[in-house]
């Protein structure tokens, strides 16, 4: 088992299981109803804005938790169908795919798989925006076919 590391700042300087549970119990134990108001819009209506999609993700999990602790537990499944609504117009497609699935998704997997999607977005932005676009647009690299490209046989 790992802590988020939201979780783990708040134990920081605690030296004994006591200290830190005690810590724990002060930081999500007990939860006014102000905070308990908080969570839910929190969970409901997620944004992603400027953070990035490590952030969001620790920002989700870590509203999950806090809702778990005072019994009030969110499914994988409803958590990741709740923080798809926070992406942009990029991630159209991928949410889509997402939304589309008959099976449960857990969360780790949908990290994972938004981890690459994002790869696969700033990689393809790399090949339309980047210096080498041109290169490759003018046809400095030629593409494969098979056949052999040179002066003639040796």
């Amino acid at each position: 088992m790992s802590l988020s590391e939201v979780v783990l700042s708040k134990l920081v300087g605690c030296n004994t299981a006591l200290e830190a549970w005690t810590r724990l119990a002060t930081a999500y134990g007990y939860e006014n109803r102000h905070s308990i108001c908080q969570l839910k819009d929190q969970f409901e209506a997620p944004k992603c804005g400027s953070d990035s999609i490590e952030k969001y993700l620790e920002r989700a999990k870590d509203v999950a938790d806090r809702l778990a602790s005072i019994n009030l537990a969110v499914s994988d499944d409803d958590l990741v169908a709740r923080y798809l609504k926070g992406f942009g117009e990029k991630f159209l497609p991928f949410v889509r795919a997402i939304e589309a699935k008959s099976d449960p998704i857990y969360f780790d997997d949908f990290h994972v798989l938004l981890l690459r999607e994002k790869q696969r977005l700033e990689q393809s932005n790399l090949l339309h925006d980047g210096p080498s676009a041109a290169h490759f647009s003018r046809g400095g690299c030629r593409r494969f076919s098979g056949r052999s490209v040179g002066r003639g046989r040796r």
